[in-house]
Parts: structure tokens; sequence; C-alpha cells
């Protein structure tokens, strides 16, 4: 439950499509900047701002998993 929660407050808190957010790797994450890395449509590579609460969603769950 934990893991559906902390992907839906990432996609909502980024505004990313489904594609990105399945695409996704722990090395896009920029926890510090708050942000993430994502490869858009045509293949460009984009950074995308992530709301601080999403943000922390993830890094907890990836805390306990």
């Amino acid at each position: 439950m934990e893991c559906d929660f902390a992907i839906l407050s990432l996609f909502i808190g980024s505004s990313i499509r489904v594609n990105e957010l399945s695409n996704l790797r722990l090395r896009d994450l920029d926890f510090e900047g708050k942000q993430i890395h994502v490869l858009r449509k045509g293949g460009k590579k984009d950074v995308v701002a992530v709301s601080p609460p999403s943000m922390q969603d993830i890094k907890d769950y990836l805390a306990v998993h």
C-alpha cells in the first residue's frame, strides 16, 4: 500500500506523464533539489520540479524498503 501512495504522490506532485513515471529510476531522483530527471516524448531529457511533500513520501517509502 505504501508503494501505491508514494507513486501516486510523485505522479500528482510532479505532473509528469504515466510513461515518464514508469521509466523513472532511482538515479533520476534529486532529493536535495526536489526535482526529477525525466525522458520526455521524442527522447528529450528534462528536469521537473516536484512538490516537497511528494519527495518526502518517496524518501519515506525508500527508507522502509
